[in-house]
C-alpha cells in the first residue's frame, strides 16, 4: 500500500506518523514517473480524498487504470458539511 494525500501536511505529517514513511502528495504522484512506477500493480491509498478536485480525481483514476493499481479513497464524511 502506497499512501498519498492532497496536502503536504496531511501526507508528510499525518500519514507518515501513521506508518507510511514514504507518503507523499497526490500532485507528486501525478507528476513524477518514479512514484508512478513504484505503485504499478499495487494499492494507492488516498487519505482526505474529498479534498481533491474533480479533474485531479479523474486523472488519478486514469493513472490507476493505466498502472493496473487499485485505488483506495478514504476520508471523514463528517469533517465537511
Amino acid at each position: 500500500v502506497h499512501a498519498f494525500a492532497p496536502s503536504a501536511a496531511a501526507s508528510r505529517t499525518n500519514l507518515r506518523e501513521a506508518g507510511f514513511p514514504e507518503a507523499d502528495t497526490v500532485a507528486a504522484l501525478l507528476a513524477r514517473r518514479e512514484l508512478q512506477e513504484r505503485v504499478r500493480g499495487q494499492v494507492i491509498l488516498v487519505d482526505e480524498a474529498a479534498m481533491l478536485g474533480t479533474k485531479e480525481t479523474a486523472e488519478l483514476f486514469r493513472l490507476a487504470g493505466r498502472l493496473g493499481a487499485r485505488l483506495w479513497l478514504m476520508g471523514d464524511d463528517k469533517q465537511h458539511k
